[in-house]
């Protein structure tokens, strides 16, 4: 997995900060869009020192992208029609999830449905760096 130094990310931000457009930043320095990207948002969200961690680049080989969520474990349709309404509706009441599922059809985005993201995230840890874990407060559903 590449690397960026230091230097680089702050000259890559600061030349976009000075106004200087992205496509052109990446092929002055030659570095990647989704690189420049990442490092914006690092810098925006935490300044300078979000840009010295060790924050991976995206990787050639998985096409500079990592999964944008768990992924499904069931179908829609499947969904619906083999899980528990009950159970689903008790699993959120436990974790304090404010919600309003009220019939087997909106059980087709249930928890359930989805792969357990924990494994999912350990699976790509050569591609990401976890740098916070968000927990859901409310569903809405209809």
């Amino acid at each position: 997995m590449g690397k960026a130094n230091y230097a680089l990310k702050i000259k890559a931000v600061l030349m976009r900060e000075s106004g200087k457009g992205i496509k052109a930043i990446c092929r002055e320095l030659g570095i990647q869009y989704t690189s420049l990207i990442l490092w914006l948002s690092l810098y925006r969200n935490g300044g300078e020192k979000a840009l010295a961690d060790d924050i991976p680049t995206p990787h050639p080989e998985s096409f500079m992208s990592s999964s944008h969520g768990a992924g499904r474990l069931m179908s829609r349709t499947e969904a619906i029609k083999t899980l528990s309404l009950q159970k689903e509706i008790e699993m959120l009441d436990s974790k304090g999830i404010i919600h309003g599922i009220r019939s087997q059809n909106h059980l087709d985005e249930a928890a359930s449905a989805y792969k357990n993201i924990v494994e999912v995230m350990a699976n790509q840890q050569d591609l990401v760096k976890i740098v916070t874990r968000l927990s859901p407060l409310a569903v809405v559903k209809g």
